[in-house]
């Protein structure tokens, strides 16, 4: 789970980082224009950048959102539309405001204010009427002013992760009912050489059936052996007795 965090919060961050890029260079194409500069000439660099933002949220492990101030979706990649079960054009232009879970809208109006924030549990997808149990991060990005300018959500299902948990409860449950009922008999018994009887701790002598049953959950069926039906009935075959 720490590598799965520490991967999550990593490719945040770095989202984050170009998304500032960006914006940078969307500011700088708009200052140009209103200064009438004339041809607009792209620097590679910054193509290069707006690239490489796009290739990590195209190709990114996990399902990525990206709101407005307002909470409106702007843009997502791939894994969303496959999580959510809706399309790119019904995603973009949705806003937080629809969402009918509470405990997700909070999460999402948190990171509004500018403070990180994290959903987890079972989620009904208001645009592709779908329920998934995921994992969901939220965290804001901000204008040069310090002002928040929207909100990256990065989402993960993590129905297979839930079930081998409730796998491995159930399991580990099992074994400690089973663990609880068993009875063993261990150490050195004190036995009668003659009658068989067993001394207990409390320096009684009990019949062997006796105290195995109070020490085991062994029970006892009685019959009698060839030898001992030779020697208590001569005369008699076994399948007499």
């Amino acid at each position: 789970m720490n590598n799965e965090n520490n991967t999550i919060s990593n490719l945040m961050e770095r989202i984050k980082e170009l998304e500032t890029e960006n914006q940078e260079l969307k500011s700088q194409i708009s200052l140009l224009r209103k200064n009438g500069s004339g041809i607009l000439q792209t620097n590679e660099k910054n193509i290069f950048c707006e690239d490489k933002f796009r290739a990590i949220v195209d190709h990114a492990p996990l399902a990525i959102l990206f709101t407005d101030k307002d909470g409106v979706i702007s843009t997502c990649n791939g894994r969303a539309e496959t999580l959510f079960g809706a399309s790119k054009e019904k995603l973009i232009g949705f806003s937080f405001e629809n969402i009918t879970d509470q405990k997700m809208k909070e999460s999402i109006r948190k990171a509004l204010s500018g403070k990180k924030s994290h959903f987890e549990g079972e989620f009904s997808t208001s645009t592709g009427n779908k329920y998934v149990n995921m994992s969901a991060s939220f965290s804001p990005y901000f204008y040069p002013d310090g002002s928040v300018s929207g909100v990256i959500g990065i989402f993960e299902d993590i129905s297979e992760r839930l079930h081998m948990e409730k796998e491995r409860n159930q399991l580990i449950s099992e074994l400690r009912s089973s663990i609880s009922k068993v009875k063993t008999l261990s150490g050195l018994i004190p036995i009668c050489a003659s009658c068989k009887r067993i001394r207990d701790d409390k320096g009684y002598w009990n019949q062997l059936e006796e105290y195995i049953l109070k020490h085991s959950d062994t029970e006892f069926t009685h019959g009698v052996c060839p030898e001992c039906i030779k020697r208590l009935y001569p005369g008699h075959s076994e399948s007499t007795i």
